[in-house]
This record gives C-alpha cells, structure tokens and sequence, in this order.
C-alpha cells in the first residue's frame, strides 16, 4: 500500500504579516509626509517669489515716475509781487524730514493730458507722502493738482501707488555748499537757491510684512534739470554732492 506524502506548507507564500503590512503602512506614510512638506514648501517659495518679484517691478515703476517728475521740478509763482504771493498758492519746492516717513511737494512740467482740447497745461503740483490705509499696512500715496488759481476748485487727485513702504526717505543736494540736507523749503531765507540740484532718495518695501527679513531696498540720484541749466557754471559743486552721496 502507497502512503500518502504531506508537504509542509510555508505559511509566507499566502501573503504578508501583520507586522509588514504596518511597517509598509508606516514607511508610505512617513514618504508622503516628507512628499506633501516638500511641495507645500516649493508652493510657498513660489509665492513668495512672486511676490518679491511683483513688488520689485512695482516699486521701479514708482522710482522711475517719480524721477521723472523731479527732474522737471521748477519754480512757480502766481504773481510778481510778494504781498499778493500766499503760501497756499505759491507751494513751489518743499521736503519735510520725517525721519523715515518724508514727505515732498514740488512744481513740475510733467503733467500728460490725457483728453483732447482739455483746458490743461504741462504744469502740475505733485505731493508725495506714505501713510498707513484701514488694514494697518503703510502705503505710498501720490496727490496730484492741475489747476493753481486762488479760489479754483480743488481738482486734486489721490492715489496709492505702492504698498508695503517701510521707509522712504528724502536727502537734498544744496548747489551752493555742495552738501546733503534732510529737508528743504524754497520758501525761507536759509536756502540760497530754490532748488536742490539733485534728490536722493531710498525706498525700502517689506513685501510680507510677517517676515522682515525679505526687504527690498532701492537708492537712486534724481538730478534737477531746472536747477542744473540754472547753475552750469558750478560744475565742482555738483561733483562734491555726488561723492559725498
């Protein structure tokens, strides 16, 4: 009589234990913890990139404009005489020091007119200043008038330019010292000329206002054709106040 074989069945060919299937569990987990933190992390440099990107582009358009403006600054009057002329309508170069917080207003030709046979001239008082807006967050603002004449009505116009300003500071050039003032008023005596022959100005934007470590700062010379044309003859002067800067 033949007698029947058993084999010895090896329990692993039927599948896993319960202790593989965990570790395998645990080991997926844990690569799609790293896999998700990895990607939140690439998305949130994106975005912060972006941003920073934005607000550098942003903040050259406003430096630009402003260049342009200041080096077409000039001095304007209403009147001949000093009794008629009031320091309401006859606001022709002024920079407040403020510490970090400046404000400018100036005459200047680079008013752009915008609607045919408007009655408008080139000529515009600008008035820049920063101040923080309903959300806590400091903002450049730009206030722009067209009309000059006493009694006029108010046409001025105000706009944010720019978001994020955490300083923004005004040095002038004094042609006839060749030196840097934190202010400047053509109004008083204690300025030899009406303009500064040159305005230096930093511009500093905190574009996520949690970290501040991811400051842009710009510096640029704006130099003042008006008053360049006016002084030729002081060359050595100009050269100075650009050293010293």
């Amino acid at each position: 009589m033949f007698q029947a074989q058993t084999t010895k069945r090896n329990p692993r060919a039927f599948g896993f234990t319960l202790l593989e299937v965990i570790v395998v569990l645990f080991i997926v987990s844990l690569m799609s913890v790293i896999v998700t933190q990895l990607l939140m992390n690439s998305f949130d440099l994106k975005d912060l990139i972006t941003k920073k990107d934005t607000t550098y582009h942003e903040a050259r358009i406003v430096i630009s404009k402003m260049g342009n403006e200041l080096s077409q600054a000039f001095i304007r009057k209403e009147n001949n005489s000093p009794e008629e002329n009031k320091a309401t309508s006859d606001v022709v170069f002024i920079g407040e020091d403020n510490g970090d917080r400046d404000t400018i207003t100036f005459n200047s030709f680079s008013h752009f007119r915008y609607l045919k046979d408007k009655k408008e001239s080139d000529q515009n008082k600008i008035v820049y200043y920063s101040e923080e807006n309903e959300e806590g967050i400091r903002v450049l603002y730009r206030k722009e008038t067209t009309h000059f004449t006493e009694g006029s009505e108010d046409n001025s116009i105000i706009y944010p330019i720019l978001k994020g300003i955490s300083h923004f500071d005004l040095e002038y050039c004094d042609g006839s010292k060749g030196e840097w003032r934190p202010a400047w008023n053509s109004q008083s005596i204690e300025y030899t000329n009406p303009l500064p022959i040159a305005v230096s100005l930093k511009l500093e934007i905190t574009p996520d206002k949690e970290n501040e470590e991811n400051r842009i700062t710009f510096r640029t010379l704006i130099p003042i054709e008006w008053e360049l044309q006016r002084t030729a003859g002081i060359g050595e002067v100009h050269k100075a106040c650009e050293e010293e800067k």
